[in-house]
């Protein structure tokens, strides 16, 4: 995760908006974040309060099927999920409009 906000930051993306515990709040903006929501939070709604532009790249570091999940629901049309693990959301949400693609480093 460290590595993509990084590469966001240099790319010139704003906001960039990562979840994680309120403890690693300053060093996660240290590396470029600009927006921490807790990960107590439910997602979607949390999104829509930090921004109303439309979200069209999320980077799941986690990729657990709750995490694929709630960025495949909050992603735009026309958006990309990149994930770090193969994909595992319910092929009835899947629509052609979003691009899923598997990182590999």
């Amino acid at each position: 995760m460290r590595l993509a906000i990084q590469f966001a930051k240099i790319s010139g993306f704003s906001p960039i908006i990562t979840t994680a515990s309120k403890s690693n709040e300053g060093f996660l903006k240290s590396l470029g974040a600009t927006r921490i929501i807790d990960r107590s939070e439910i997602l979607s709604d949390a999104v829509k309060k930090v921004t109303s532009e439309p979200i069209k790249y999320i980077y799941d570091a986690i990729a657990s099927e709750d995490t694929q999940t709630a960025a495949y629901e909050i992603l735009a049309p026309g958006g990309n999920l990149l994930l770090v693990l193969p994909p595992v959301i319910d092929k009835e949400r899947l629509t052609s409009d979003k691009v899923l693609a598997v990182v590999h480093a």
